[in-house]
């Protein structure tokens, strides 16, 4: 079962800070993106950058992979363009805590879908997780979009578990507890 609004309120007092009503829908809260991105190191748009050794990585990815090869150092920003075909990690301002009878799924804003945003649906919040969201997003446009600092993207959707679970998050998982817009762990 989804949470609906007044169950969310009751959720977001104890368990979502800092908490506006106002981000609160019918059966979802909204996420507001923080002023902190990671930005992918290699260009993935031909136009940006022609040299072969600048387009792909000089090795294949995996989840092993280091990731300071992959991403940039953590930076602030207030607006951000996200380049054509540029994949970005940005983080939840939010930090949230998922108590053991409930789980939580990312989803995106309809409005940046229509502009060409992509959130790659990495979000899923397993029973027991706390910790900012991070969302993984690229722009499958020509053109570049603007990110703002303290825009609402992406929206939270909770759910009831059937019964409270007896292995949490919290005990079993690697990205507990995050803290701005988080990178692969290798395992």
């Amino acid at each position: 079962m989804i949470l609906s609004h007044q169950s969310l309120q009751h959720w977001a007092i104890n368990n979502c800070v800092p908490t506006e009503s106002r981000y609160i829908n019918p059966s979802s809260i909204d996420l507001t993106i923080s002023n902190k991105v990671r930005v992918l190191k290699y260009d993935t748009y031909p136009l940006w950058r022609k040299i072969k050794e600048r387009l792909f990585p000089p090795f294949a990815v995996n989840k092993r992979t280091d990731p300071k090869k992959l991403w940039s150092e953590e930076r602030e920003f207030k607006t951000f363009n996200l380049k054509p075909w540029q994949l970005a990690l940005f983080s939840s301002v939010e930090y949230t805590t998922i108590p053991d009878n409930l789980a939580g799924v990312l989803f995106s804003k309809s409005s940046i879908g229509r502009i060409g945003l992509e959130h790659l649906h990495s979000g899923y919040g397993d029973a027991g997780f706390s910790g900012n969201w991070t969302f993984e997003l690229l722009n499958v446009l020509p053109y570049p979009i603007e990110i703002t600092a303290g825009e609402t993207l992406l929206q939270l959707v909770l759910f009831h578990l059937d019964e409270k679970t007896n292995v949490s998050y919290r005990e079993v998982g690697r990205y507990n507890g995050q803290v701005g817009p988080t990178t692969h762990r290798v395992i």
